[in-house]
């Protein structure tokens, strides 16, 4: 299988922001009686914690879609100007001399 670092960043990313929202709803409804003093501070502590995990790499997400936009963006800026000096060049060559073979026709 081939690494591909954005899809385990997005997955990683939907994983950690799919268990604090479990964790959220689960705190509030089903938890809410059980959970105190130290077992609530931990509780959310974790929950806060996989919410900022989350935050961060939607983050880096945004900052490698960004560098891949410009890249691309580099590689057809210079794609177009190379494009642009062949025509160039293409509309710039002279015609080709006469030959000066004696024995051509004369026109």
């Amino acid at each position: 299988m081939i690494w591909n670092p954005d899809k385990f960043r997005r997955w990683s990313g939907g994983v950690y922001l799919a268990t604090a929202i479990g964790m959220l709803i689960a705190g509030l409804t089903v938890l809410q009686d059980r959970l105190s003093g130290l077992a609530f501070a931990i509780y959310w502590l974790i929950c806060m914690l996989l919410t900022f995990l989350s935050l961060m790499i939607a983050l880096l997400d945004v900052r490698a879609v960004r560098r891949q936009s410009r890249q691309q963006q580099n590689d057809l800026m210079r794609q177009m100007i190379s494009n642009v000096e062949r025509a160039r060049h293409e509309l710039l060559k002279k015609p080709e001399p006469p030959s000066s073979n004696p024995d051509a026709p004369a026109e």
